[in-house]
């Protein structure tokens, strides 16, 4: 069985019960990790290499705002 990921919830949320669709904070962490990952010569050639480790920073930067709000 795969291990729950923790996405952080939305990444914008609404007041709106009804309506929670859209990235979540894991992926706006992510996104916003790609262009200086990309600065990073090595992993240009690899696409998989580059998202991989955009969620890699996303995940450190969840977790460390779990252990900022306990």
């Amino acid at each position: 069985m795969a291990e729950k990921i923790n996405t952080g919830g939305s990444a914008f949320p609404t007041h709106d019960v009804e309506f929670d669709c859209g990235m979540t904070l894991r992926d706006y962490f992510a996104i916003k990790m790609l262009p200086e990952i990309y600065r990073n010569a090595a992993l240009k050639n690899s696409l998989e290499g580059l998202s991989k480790r955009a969620y890699q920073f996303a995940d450190a930067m969840i977790a460390e705002r779990e252990k900022s709000n306990a």
